[in-house]
């Protein structure tokens, strides 16, 4: 099953498909984007992991387990790959 389908799953009510990426929205600033063009990652903005449910558990498997961020043009992100996505659903979920 691919990253975005799992997310689908997870989240069928929060999906908001756009052009060029597809964003799960389960809070107020705690967005989950998958970008079309490379369906294998998700990203989540580092300034807002507080704000998912169970944020800092969030925070800290993020931190625990190394998981890669970038820098974007306007704010880095986290970059989470399927090796990861089943305990961040997981976890947001609890």
């Amino acid at each position: 099953m691919s990253l975005l389908s799992k997310l689908k799953e997870a989240f069928p009510d929060k999906i908001n498909e756009r052009v060029v990426y597809t964003a799960f929205e389960i809070a107020t600033k705690a967005i989950i984007y998958v970008d079309h063009a490379n369906p294998r990652i998700a990203k989540i903005r580092t300034s807002c992991l507080a704000s998912f449910p169970n944020g800092k558990e969030l925070e800290n498997y993020v931190n625990r387990n190394n998981i890669k961020t970038i820098e974007s043009k306007s704010h880095p992100d986290v970059i989470i790959g399927i090796e990861h996505i089943d305990q961040i659903i997981k976890i947001i979920k609890k």
